[in-house]
């Protein structure tokens, strides 16, 4: 009888169970971490919007697509830390790379053409790079980020400001700052184009 509620709850005899999602988080982990290096690397290589939509964005939004569906599978909830299918060490791990997704959310909006001190901030990028993160925000946050992903309210309530803000300065049809188009034609030249421009 024990045996059999065992393995209603999802816990196989020899641990197999956990042992699948810690093998998934762990290789999740090894994505994450690639990405992460990689921008550390190239900050300066991604300023042009396509080259960071495609290097920097499409990677992060695969990475968020990968911890959704183990969620998913895995049938995992906001009350994880109540969850009996699981030791404290598997716990610890689900909390680690729900905030290393959000985290690499973040870094996203914060290197390439929106580099600077504050993530998302959208004022001088020009409305190109804004569309590019709205949609990027939109799709991959797409849901209930607190049950599908396992963010936090307040994480939440950052997504929602960043969605909000990358749709109002898509819409403004802007172009980028003198700074933020400096940078770009510097990666595409190879050369200082510092007199370009005149205050």
């Amino acid at each position: 009888m024990d045996n059999d509620i065992n393995n209603n709850q999802g816990i196989s005899n020899d641990g197999n169970f956990e042992s699948s999602l810690t093998k998934e988080i762990n290789h999740l982990k090894t994505r994450v971490e690639r990405i992460v290096n990689v921008i550390k690397l190239s900050p300066g290589g991604l300023s042009t919007p396509s080259v960071w939509e495609e290097n920097c964005v499409n990677a992060v939004n695969n990475c968020i697509h990968e911890w959704r569906m183990i969620v998913s599978f895995h049938k995992l909830t906001s009350n994880y830390d109540e969850d009996v299918r699981y030791s404290e060490t598997t716990i610890s791990q689900i909390k680690s790379v729900s905030l290393d997704v959000f985290m690499l959310t973040q870094q996203a909006l914060q290197v390439g053409p929106l580099s600077g001190s504050r993530p998302a901030y959208f004022k001088r990028c020009g409305s190109e790079v804004a569309k590019i993160a709205y949609n990027f925000l939109t799709e991959a946050m797409a849901g209930d980020v607190c049950s599908d992903l396992l963010f936090t309210d307040r994480q939440r309530v950052t997504l929602a400001k960043w969605i909000h803000d990358a749709e109002k300065a898509a819409e403004s049809n802007h172009e980028p700052s003198k700074t933020s188009n400096l940078k770009q034609m510097q990666i595409k030249t190879g050369i200082k184009t510092k007199k370009i421009f005149k205050k």
